[in-house]
């Protein structure tokens, strides 16, 4: 018990303090977690990229309705003597097309609608291809494509990918050095608290060796301090990533291309926060502890 009242001391000397690093510990935790996450996403999503490749193929408008099919399986005929992995193929009706332009240009729409079954008539029918291609293949399975009977035209997303794949790299990197510079500073922040309660423990250790108190024993006082900071941080951090970052994380998944790998744990990640928070708190008690005995 004497041991407990005497690792409270810094939450009754200056509870703020306490508070305010419980919180910022937390956040910092928290922001390394999200960072790592979207850094990982990242990187799955450039080797997707450097790995896939996707084509879209436009119908001609004389291709009779509900034939698409028919030329659909042509189409994946055609390609797949060239691609290297499976072909993926998703045909995309002129309505589809017509509903996304309603949603997302507006104006684009209007105008389509003033124009009446003409304007109906201007928008494509399209099939996605996504499959990987190797050396000069792609080149080869584009000139394949041109000649199936029902295709207008086919095009590869290869050069705008190549400059994407740049910037995302770069991101890559930013991302790295923002999470080595987080977690800099959370492992400054609970270098900075222990020496705080050091300092409000500062000649406890001491007097417990002479009372014949062990070594575990005499830095017990220091690990639990670091453990009362520990323990809120690390519930704060937990609660924060299930209840907002991780749907947040969720939702951008969902909705961008660049980040729908992104790795979102559940429990299991709220847990590890809880765990590496806890673990700092000790650790941190035992050093400060350490250097009083």
């Amino acid at each position: 018990m004497p041991i407990l009242k005497l690792s409270l001391r810094a939450w009754r000397r200056s509870p703020a303090s306490q508070l305010v690093a419980s919180l910022v510990s937390a956040a910092l935790l928290l922001s390394v977690a999200l960072l790592a996450s979207l850094e990982l996403a990242m990187v799955r999503a450039r080797a997707r990229v450097e790995r896939e490749n996707r084509i879209s193929v436009f119908l001609s408008p004389e291709i009779a309705p509900g034939a698409e099919q028919v030329v659909t399986d042509r189409i994946v005929q055609s390609i797949g003597a060239h691609a290297e992995s499976e072909v993926h193929a998703k045909f995309v009706p002129a309505t589809d097309t017509i509903e996304a332009l309603k949603k997302r240009q507006p104006e684009l729409y209007a105008e389509l609608r003033d124009l009446g079954d003409e304007g109906d008539s201007l928008v494509p029918r399209v099939v996605h291809l996504t499959a990987s291609f190797g050396g000069g293949k792609l080149a080869r399975a584009l000139d394949e494509l041109k000649k199936v009977p029902g295709v207008e035209s086919a095009e590869s997303t290869e050069s705008r990918a190549a400059i994407v794949r740049p910037a995302v790299k770069a991101l890559e990197w930013f991302v790295r050095l923002l999470i080595v510079g987080v977690s800099a500073g959370w492992i400054l922040g609970w270098a900075a608290l222990a020496r705080s309660h050091a300092a409000s423990l500062s000649g406890i250790a001491g007097p417990l060796r002479l009372w014949g108190a062990r070594a575990m024993i005499a830095r017990a006082p220091g690990m639990l301090a670091g453990l009362w900071v520990g323990i809120p941080s690390g519930l704060v951090a937990a609660a924060a990533y299930l209840l907002v970052a991780r749907p947040a994380l969720q939702k951008l998944s969902a909705s961008t291309l660049l980040f729908e790998s992104a790795a979102l744990p559940g429990v299991a990640g709220a847990a590890a926060l809880v765990a590496a928070s806890i673990l700092a708190g000790l650790v941190s008690g035992a050093i400060q502890g350490g250097s009083q005995a």
